[in-house]
């Protein structure tokens, strides 16, 4: 049977985390309708019928366009020597850019207290400014050469994971499980830990024994549904906010790590 083919070519948008990253996916629709025998204008447009055959061609309309919102990336100071961070967060900024995938935030917009974080983030602080991802690292010399180490860790919900990637290469250096519903993630940069806090009810606590490998500590119970906290490198603290649930009054818990 002569058919038209109607071929649609978009793009839709893919988030993935939490410091999360996204990324566009395409689309393409195929839908197969009757063909509509071409006419003159003003002529009828009657269906073709074994009567006036089309001979068997195929009507093509590509219909193409779409738009995406590109991902707003911040792209914070590297913690170490200064000189090494400029040129770092420069060519990542232009790479991000070039990739027509991500829009970098300027760093004059930044709010967060970059001194007190480290290498960890305050979500609340970056959402404050669009940021819906960050890039943080640390720089260092090894004798007369400067050692970069940038990672991404990622939290999944489903199935619930931490997910260790390799900036440099986008290659994934290692999964291991974590609580699940997680909301928040922090790294403690004087001991080497990542807290992930999940409203499973609970806070999986992993072991950075060098850049590529990773251990889990162990679990701290919290309560379902509290997914949300921050970790304080300043003042050493973990805090973890509990809401109302049935007698359960609204709280901070606070923690303290473990040396």
């Amino acid at each position: 049977m002569p058919m038209t083919r109607l071929v649609f070519a978009g793009l839709t948008n893919k988030k993935t985390f939490a410091c999360g990253f996204a990324g566009a996916a395409g689309v393409m629709m195929i839908a197969a309708f009757p063909a509509l025998a071409q006419q003159p204008a003003g002529a009828s447009s009657a269906l073709p019928s074994t009567s006036q055959p089309t001979g068997g061609a195929v009507t093509t309309i590509t219909v193409s366009g779409g738009n995406r919102a590109l991902f707003k990336i911040a792209v914070a100071p590297l913690v170490g020597d200064h000189d090494t961070s400029n040129t770092v967060v420069d060519i990542e900024s232009r790479d991000f850019t070039l990739s027509s995938i991500f829009q970098v935030l300027d760093p004059k917009s930044f709010t967060a207290n970059l001194g007190a974080e480290g290498t960890g983030i305050d979500p609340a602080s970056w959402r404050n400014v669009g940021a819906e991802g960050v890039v943080k690292g640390l720089t260092s010399m090894r004798g007369s050469n400067v050692h970069l180490e940038l990672r991404l860790f990622v939290v999944s919900r489903v199935p619930a994971r931490l997910v260790v990637m390799d900036t440099a290469s986008g290659k994934v250096v290692q999964k291991l499980a974590a609580v699940g519903d997680c909301d928040d993630v922090f790294y403690d940069e004087r001991r080497h830990r990542i807290y992930a806090i999940g409203g499973e009810g609970g806070i999986s606590v992993f072991q950075q024994r060098d850049a590529n490998h990773y251990d889990e500590l162990g679990r701290i119970k919290t309560v379902s549904g509290a997914r949300t906290g921050y970790f304080s490198a300043e003042l050493d603290k973990l805090y973890v906010a509990v809401r109302k649930h049935g007698s359960l009054a609204a709280e901070i818990r606070v923690f303290t790590p473990a040396p």
